[in-house]
This record gives C-alpha cells, sequence and structure tokens, in this order.
C-alpha cells in the first residue's frame, strides 16, 4: 500500500500533528503561542493570503506581521518575559499594544 503525499502547511489536521510532536520537543506552545512567533504559523498564513487572495509573497508577510496581538497573546508574551526573560516580542512593538488598550 503507498502512503500518499502529505503537505503540513496545507492540511490542518497534519498541522495540529506536527505541532503537537514540535511542542513536545521544544516547549513552543506555552513560551511563545501559536500565532505569535511561530514561524511556521505565519508560513500558513502567508500561504492563504498568496494562494486565495492573490496577494504577493512580500504583502501577506507584512500582513501577517502587522495583526494586532489579542489580549490573551499580549499576556503571554508578558508572561514569558516575566518568567523566563525571553522576548517573543519587540519591547516597542508591546508598548505600542499596551499604550492603544489604555486609550
Amino acid at each position: 500500500m503507498q502512503k500518499e503525499p502529505g503537505y503540513i502547511l496545507r492540511d490542518e489536521r497534519l498541522f495540529n500533528k506536527f505541532c503537537a510532536k514540535e511542542n513536545k520537543v521544544f516547549g513552543c506552545q506555552n513560551l511563545y503561542g501559536c500565532s505569535i512567533a511561530c514561524p511556521l504559523y505565519r508560513a500558513k498564513m502567508v500561504e492563504y493570503l498568496y494562494n486565495e487572495k492573490s496577494m504577493t509573497i512580500g504583502d501577506a508577510h507584512k500582513a501577517c506581521l502587522r495583526k494586532d496581538l489579542t489580549g490573551p497573546e499580549v499576556m503571554s508574551c508578558l508572561r514569558a518575559l516575566v518568567k523566563t526573560g525571553d522576548k517573543t516580542i519587540s519591547m516597542d512593538v508591546l508598548m505600542q499594544i499596551l499604550e492603544k488598550k489604555n486609550e
């Protein structure tokens, strides 16, 4: 029986399986969050924008980086910074988000 090819970035089931394995090895999900600093997640979003929205790779990449962080994502960044000292986001961007929330 021949195995069918799999595409991790295209198949949500394979992507989730792969991420679960990566998280077991690197513990990245709790430290960084999946949509904050994960290059695979961003690659998946860029691929979607490129294919489905006809954006260029550069425009799709910029669009993914400009995405505002949600409240839980900001808290995750702060938690990682306080607990481990790891910077999961630029401090300038984090300050802009916090100032925008306080307005």
